[in-house]
C-alpha cells in the first residue's frame, strides 16, 4: 500500500509539471522513477504527452506503441497517438487513431473534434454529420454523466455506478442517467435492474432512441424475445 501511495504521489507531481508546461522537467522526473512505477500505464501516457509537446514525435509514437501493447483498449493512448500524428502533419493516420480512441472511449471529446476537423477538410460530409451529432450529444450531457461514460470506458464500473447514482439522487427523472446506470447493470450482469431502469426511462421519454435500443438489447439478453420484437417493430 505504501508503494502504491508513493507511485500516486510521484505521478501526481509529474502531472503538475505537465500542467505548468514544464515538459522537460516532467520527462527528467519520469526517468528517475523506479522501474515498477515507470512501467505504469499512466507513466507511459505522461511520457508520450511530454515527448509530443517537446517535438520528439518518433519517441512519442514508440512510447505509445509500448503502452498500447500493455493496454490495447486505452482510449487516451489512441487519442494521444492521433495528436502526435496530427502534429506530424499525417492527418489520414491521425483520423484512424482518433476513430479508435472514440471506439474505446466515447467520452473523448477532443478525438471527436479532431475527427470532425479532418472530415470537414476532406469533404466527408456524411461521416462528419455523424461525428457532429456525437459532439452535440456530449455537449448537451451533464458533465457528471460525461464522467460516467469515461469511467465505463476505463472499466471502473463501481466508480461509474456511484457517480451515476449520486447524480440521480439530484435528478431522478434524468433518462440518460437511467440509461447509463442500466448499461452499468448489464455489464455487471444485473439484468433485472437494468430492464426496470430502461423501462422506466422509456415511459418517461418514449421517443428516446438510445433508451429504446438499449431496452431491446436488454430484453434479448433476458431471452424475452417476444417483447424485444414488439419494441423493435415500434
Amino acid at each position: 500500500m505504501q508503494a502504491m501511495t508513493r507511485s500516486d504521489d510521484s505521478l501526481e507531481s509529474i502531472q503538475q509539471l505537465i500542467v505548468t508546461q514544464r515538459y522537460a522537467d516532467a520527462l527528467h522526473k519520469l526517468d528517475g522513477l523506479s522501474d515498477s512505477i515507470r512501467q505504469d500505464t499512466q507513466a507511459h501516457y505522461m511520457r508520450a504527452v511530454c515527448q509530443r509537446l517537446t517535438g520528439c514525435y518518433a519517441d512519442a509514437l514508440a512510447t505509445l506503441t509500448e503502452m498500447k501493447a500493455r493496454a490495447p483498449e486505452h482510449g487516451r493512448a489512441h487519442q494521444e497517438e492521433g495528436h502526435t500524428l496530427r502534429d506530424m502533419g499525417r492527418d489520414a493516420e491521425a483520423l484512424t487513431a482518433y476513430r479508435r480512441a472514440t471506439r474505446f472511449n466515447p467520452a473523448l471529446q477532443a478525438s471527436w473534434q479532431q475527427q470532425l476537423r479532418i472530415l470537414d477538410a476532406v469533404g466527408q460530409t456524411t461521416e462528419a454529420q455523424r461525428v457532429r451529432a456525437q459532439l452535440d450529444y456530449l455537449a448537451e450531457l451533464a458533465p457528471p454523466l460525461v464522467g460516467v461514460i469515461d469511467l465505463i470506458a476505463q472499466g471502473a464500473l463501481l466508480k461509474a455506478e456511484q457517480l451515476c447514482r449520486q447524480f440521480l439522487l439530484k435528478r431522478p427523472a434524468d433518462t440518460e442517467a437511467m440509461r447509463l446506470l442500466a448499461d452499468i447493470g448489464v455489464r455487471l450482469g444485473v439484468l433485472d435492474d437494468a430492464q426496470f431502469l430502461l423501462q422506466s426511462a422509456h415511459t418517461l421519454d418514449p421517443d428516446n432512441v438510445r433508451v429504446r435500443i438499449d431496452y431491446i438489447k436488454t430484453l434479448r439478453k433476458r431471452q424475452k424475445f417476444s417483447d424485444a420484437c414488439s419494441h423493435a417493430r415500434q
